[in-house]
């Protein structure tokens, strides 16, 4: 059995544990669209700590799809997964991804305003 068949039974399982070691066991995948498409469906698990792995999991994943999926869980109730999507949103080195992140630079929350600057800052974005 290969790493991404492997990560998708356990990405299956009941127990929130098993969920999170399939998670790290994707990335031993090459098949990146494999990796990336399970891994944005791990970010709905109902476990936050699954949630959070996989946001942290999408590091050096720069599409589209992963911002696109990653801003909605700086407002996640949960902050390990806050902080997670935090971070890795922080690491985008695409400049031209930085336009999805602009709209969070004015939010009322002041946890996501902050993550979102830092984030524009890395980028060096002119407009943040």
């Amino acid at each position: 059995m290969n790493p991404l068949e492997r990560a998708a039974l356990g990405l299956n399982d009941a127990d929130a544990a098993v969920r999170r070691i399939a998670i790290l066991e994707l990335l031993e995948s090459p098949d990146e669209d494999a990796v990336v498409a399970r891994l944005l469906v791990a970010l709905r698990d109902t476990d936050a700590d699954v949630r959070a792995e996989a946001a942290r999991a999408l590091e050096g994943f720069e599409r589209d799809e992963v911002v696109e999926a990653l801003l909605p869980l700086l407002f996640d109730p949960a902050d390990d997964v806050r902080r997670s999507a935090a971070s890795t949103l922080a690491e985008l080195k695409d400049a031209g991804l930085g336009n999805r992140l602009l709209p969070y630079a004015s939010s009322p929350d002041s946890f996501v305003r902050a993550a979102t600057l830092r984030a524009l800052r890395e980028l060096c974005l002119p407009d943040s």
